[in-house]
């Protein structure tokens, strides 16, 4: 099924309650600016036109992934297993596959540090980008070759903790 035809398919589908109302008012009824109450109208004969336009969209994305054997931009899960959310998707007719942290995928990472006093959890390399870290190293660590690297990793993880601390709430 076409991703046009699903959006008329469930725009223009009457029910019954819909059809007794067009039969009352003699058809559909347009909104006209000059007559706010044809709004009213309008909602009671064709009430899915008047849904929002994440209501139309999803149902057609839906539809699309559905008839494309479960690939496209509708699918997405949560995997039990490592308590994580996924999204999978197409970009330039390649398959993909994201993994991400919701407040859902915290919750159950930190009830397992606290049901086995575990002294943490890391979130990967996307915690940088959320909180970054501040590089700007004073000079005389510049200058020690081995400390620079020590103290630019005590800044990332510094980040870390602060992304995490961010996603999760804990920032109060």
């Amino acid at each position: 099924m076409n991703h046009e035809l699903v959006h008329v398919a469930t725009m223009d589908r009457p029910t019954s309650q819909d059809r007794a109302f067009r039969r009352l008012f003699g058809g559909k009824v347009l909104p006209i600016a000059d007559q706010p109450e044809s709004m009213a109208y309008f909602f009671l004969t064709t009430p899915r036109i008047a849904a929002p336009r994440w209501y139309h969209e999803g149902i057609a994305v839906f539809v699309d992934t559905w008839m494309a054997g479960g690939l496209g931009r509708a699918q997405s899960g949560y995997d039990e297993d490592s308590q994580s959310p996924w999204v999978r998707y197409n970009r330039d007719g390649q398959p993909r596959e994201l993994w991400y942290e919701n407040r859902r995928s915290f919750d159950a990472k930190i009830s397992l540090i606290n049901d086995y006093g575990l002294a943490g959890f890391g979130i990967g390399e996307a915690a940088p980008k959320l909180v970054p870290p501040s590089l700007d190293l004073p000079p005389e660590i510049r200058a020690s070759s081995s400390q620079a690297p020590i103290e630019t990793e005590r800044r990332m993880r510094i980040s870390r903790d602060q992304a995490a601390a961010l996603a999760y709430g804990l920032d109060k």
